[in-house]
């Protein structure tokens, strides 16, 4: 069962990888603009993003966490392959390297805790602003590289809080009661997509697909793990030396990214 598992969390990344190919070209030539949405490379790509998301989930749900989710930073390097980037492998060593890491050692520390409506409603308000950021940055900087990592920031943090969504909605669908509380997760989950996915288009706009990627990459399991360990309280046993040790793995990957960020478009 885990060797399925491994084998379906690589096709999600390829699929991932894929897809950021094909939208980033189609917004590449449309630009993000409604008109995107009916380029068919595009809606190509959304199939590919739908599919990978899919067995994603269900490799989730074969294996621990801690064997999967590592598993979907190989969407960066197969990303930058196919954008032909190889000067740039060293940074997407760096990003990859640091991601798998923070992500194997907050899995493997957490502990399971109860979504309260409360904590959710407080998750969404700090996920809002931490949104705002890097959109102030995108809309003020005419820098085309800064704002496709903005952009793709803040698509990050509309995703990491998907994750504190859909745990509430799973909890709740385990313990076999779903009320009008968790209808309201339901439409936040749909919301907090269309933004993610919205934002991330215009980052693609502004800068080849494994930036955004990578950007993604890093940024959602941040923002998850940080509303999990600081909002729900997965983090209570963790160590100080585990906790150093997430922030260094968190600073490398950054860095990875800045790294990319700062090379030049091939000519």
């Amino acid at each position: 069962m885990t060797l399925l598992a491994i084998t379906l969390a690589v096709l999600g990344a390829v699929c991932f990888a894929f897809a950021a190919r094909l939208q980033h070209d189609a917004v590449a030539e449309t630009g993000a603009r409604a008109g995107v949405l009916r380029q068919p490379r595009w809606l190509a790509g959304l199939v590919l993003l739908v599919v990978g998301a899919g067995v994603h989930a269900a490799a989730l749900g074969m294996a621990p966490l801690t064997v999967v989710q590592p598993i979907g930073v190989l969407a960066i390097g197969l990303t930058a392959l196919l954008d032909r980037r190889f000067r740039e492998i060293p940074a997407i060593l760096l990003t990859t390297v640091g991601v798998g890491a923070f992500v194997l050692l907050a899995s493997s520390s957490a502990t399971a805790t109860q979504v309260a409506p409360d904590a959710e409603f407080t998750a969404g308000i700090v996920t809002l602003g931490a949104i705002a950021i890097p959109g102030v940055i995108a809309a003020l900087t005419t820098n085309a590289r800064i704002r496709a990592v903005a952009f793709a920031s803040a698509g990050g943090v509309a995703y990491g809080y998907v994750s504190v969504l859909m745990r509430a909605v799973s909890q709740s669908v385990q313990q076999g009661g779903f009320g009008l509380s968790h209808i309201a997760s339901v439409l936040g989950i749909a919301l907090s997509l269309a933004v993610g996915g919205w934002l991330v288009q215009h980052a693609y706009a502004g800068g080849p697909p494994h930036l955004a990627v990578a950007c993604l990459t890093v940024v959602d399991p941040l923002v998850a793990v940080g509303l999990g360990a600081f909002l729900l309280g997965e983090a209570a046993h963790l160590s100080p030396w585990t906790g150093a040790a997430l922030i260094a793995c968190a600073l490398a990957a950054a860095g990875g990214v800045f790294a990319l960020a700062r090379h030049p478009r091939p000519t």
